[in-house]
């Protein structure tokens, strides 16, 4: 069915609707009005309201002969084994409660005016669109949401990948609630810590419609326990009593690099289309470096995965957002974290500070989490740093945060105001600048800093700094749901703000970064404060 032309499409309207072909006069007449530029979903939506059509598909017919009889006569035999498919459709329509009529002509413009200008459509295309269809119709039961399913149609063409993104777009029936995934990045030092922490998630008892997928990609140096493989391998975890023996079985995939977005994304994939649920979770299991990156893998390189990176691979994947995104990892608890997830996850766990080798205990975080059969994105996070006080109770040199990503915006605008208002900072605001800065808790070295405990202290600058100052202050805090409170001084949430100009410039602080925080004030207020340092 390569090319459908204004007579065929008169054939299969006339047809369709009334069971026989036209006459030469009604058939020229219809032709004439195509020509004319009419579609043909405008031609059907007119005769569907005629008498004829009441006549020829009468009350006394059931829905499912009505729908079976109608796409029969608009469907040419080549395309029998999708009649059924197109006719499940029609019904769902009928059921949401659109009358015989309605429905046959929305299923005309859906099936054959694909290309209003030009009355055409690829055989795959309109077979794309038949299946794609047909999963909305499986999915939903109903044509409740049609407008949103034309929209996602519009969209198919005749590649496989388009017609996999539009069905996993539209099938939100999953029978999970909650689908976490772990990627474990553990080609590198902290992979004896991987295997432990497979063993914590498999001694969990989860509720039911709650999984856990990890992906574990294994250094071929550090461990040579569970037969020593180096790969990189997915499963879905099993319970399992034994806590020094593994007892999921890990597909392999082979040796990928964890350090890639392509790896990121094709996990996310993995899991969305073999663990659909209604929320999804991530964990970002390895090193952490802030602005520079995240999970690195010794075996490609030392490749990390960078902000930019972790956007796109995300951006990439067949889905578009997460309810959480956590970070087992060091120094991911900043501003430029949430730059990268903006828009894209809702509620994020991560650490100001380096975090212990042993990073979170999931057994103990989990269980608690789900004790009540349910939990949401926020409860997930504050969970987690219970469960990490815990853990670490005592130690006064840790740190977690759970950060909104909604506040982002409103963080940025008060970062970029607090950048500008620096502009006009005189002899004295710069040193009081670079007193707050040293006094305020740092991490990674000194390159990064607490943003609250910093504009904290600089209520003594002069007036415009020190409201843009406060301003800034108060959006990092709005951003900190909750933190671990367990390092003196530190708030939740940190930039990167080096006391000193790194030696090739602005460091990580790249046009890609820029690009990503959503604006150069930060940068060139950065590259100012450096210039009058130390004077």
């Amino acid at each position: 069915m390569s090319h459908i032309t204004a007579e065929e499409t008169v054939l299969r309207l006339a047809v369709g609707l009334f069971g026989a072909a036209p006459s030469r006069s009604v058939h020229d007449a219809y032709v004439a009005e195509l020509a004319k530029g009419v579609t043909a979903v405008a031609l059907a939506e007119a005769l569907v309201a005629s008498d004829a059509f009441a006549a020829l598909y009468p009350p006394t017919l059931s829905d499912a002969e009505f729908a079976a009889r109608f796409v029969a006569s608009l469907l040419p035999a080549e395309n029998a084994p999708w009649q059924a498919l197109a006719a499940a459709w029609l019904r769902a329509l009928i059921d949401d409660g659109a009358s015989r009529a309605q429905a046959a002509w929305q299923a005309i413009g859906v099936l054959l005016d694909a290309v209003p200008a030009e009355l055409t459509l690829a055989r795959q295309q309109f077979i794309n669109r038949l299946e794609v269809a047909s999963a909305y119709v499986q999915a939903n039961g109903s044509a409740a949401t049609l407008a949103a399913m034309r929209a996602v149609l519009a969209e198919v063409g005749s590649d496989r990948a388009g017609v996999d993104q539009a069905i996993v777009r539209i099938t939100r029936a999953p029978n999970d609630a909650w689908t976490l995934m772990i990627y474990i990045a553990a080609d590198n030092d902290l992979e004896r810590f991987a295997i432990d922490d497979l063993n914590e998630l498999e001694a969990l008892r989860l509720p039911q419609g709650v999984d856990i997928v990890v992906l574990v990609d294994r250094s071929p140096r550090y461990d040579q326990r569970q037969g020593d493989w180096s790969d990189t391998r997915i499963g879905v975890i099993r319970p399992d009593d034994d806590p020094e023996n593994l007892g999921t079985e890990l597909q392999s995939v082979g040796e990928w690099n964890s350090g890639s977005a392509a790896t990121l994304t094709g996990f996310i994939d993995w899991v969305v289309r073999h663990q659909p649920a209604e929320n999804y979770g991530l964990v970002l299991w390895g090193h952490g470096r802030g602005v520079t990156g995240v999970v690195v893998d010794n075996s490609s390189g030392n490749d990390w995965l960078t902000p930019v990176e972790l956007r796109q691979a995300i951006d990439a994947s067949l889905l578009s957002r997460f309810a959480f995104v956590g970070f087992d990892t060091c120094l991911m608890a900043g501003v430029e974290t949430l730059a990268a997830l903006a828009g894209r996850a809702d509620v994020v766990l991560a650490s100001q500070e380096e975090e212990p080798g042993e990073g979170w205990n999931y057994t103990r975080w989990l269980a608690q989490a789900f004790a009540d059969g349910q939990a949401d994105a926020r409860e997930l996070a504050m969970t987690g740093i219970a469960a990490y006080r815990a853990e670490y109770a005592g130690r006064r040199d840790l740190t977690l945060s759970a950060l909104d990503v909604e506040g982002y915006g409103a963080l940025l605008a008060a970062l970029e105001g607090f950048a500008r208002a620096a502009q006009s900072a005189t002899a004295q605001d710069w040193r009081l600048l670079q007193a707050a800065r040293r006094m305020a808790p740092d991490f990674d070295g000194d390159r990064l800093v607490d943003l609250v405990a910093v504009t904290n202290a600089l209520g003594w600058a002069s007036a415009p700094i020190a409201e843009a100052a406060r301003r800034l202050g108060e959006a990092a805090a709005a951003v900190v749901i909750d933190h671990s409170a367990m390092m003196a001084n530190t708030h939740g949430l940190s930039v990167w703000w080096p006391e000193q100009r790194p030696v090739n410039g602005v460091g990580p602080y790249t046009p890609e970064i820029i690009d990503l925080v959503g604006t150069a004030a930060w940068r060139d207020y950065l590259v100012a404060y450096w210039n009058h340092s130390w004077g």
